[in-house]
């Protein structure tokens, strides 16, 4: 299911760091404060997968394999629409 304020708020926490990539679980941590509410690994991951497969946002692994996420020009586009 599409959660636009989730979405939003994936967004403008990976747009506060500059394109500078963030661990996926930071940033599941830095989505619920800005949600104010827990959000679910799936509803989480959902989000992710719908914005990435977008090209609003990119996947990358650091050297631990550990997934990392930056948000891309298209996706600072689109905040920016919003």
């Amino acid at each position: 299911m599409k959660n636009i304020a989730l979405q939003k708020a994936i967004l403008r926490i990976l747009d506060r760091l500059n394109h500078v990539a963030l661990r996926e679980s930071t940033l599941g941590s830095e989505v619920e404060i800005a949600m104010d509410r827990p959000v679910t690994s799936a509803e989480f991951t959902d989000e992710l997968r719908f914005l990435e497969v977008h090209n609003l946002i990119k996947r990358d692994f650091d050297s631990f394999d550990e997934t990392l996420w930056s948000i891309t020009d298209m996706g600072c586009h689109a905040l920016r629409g919003l």
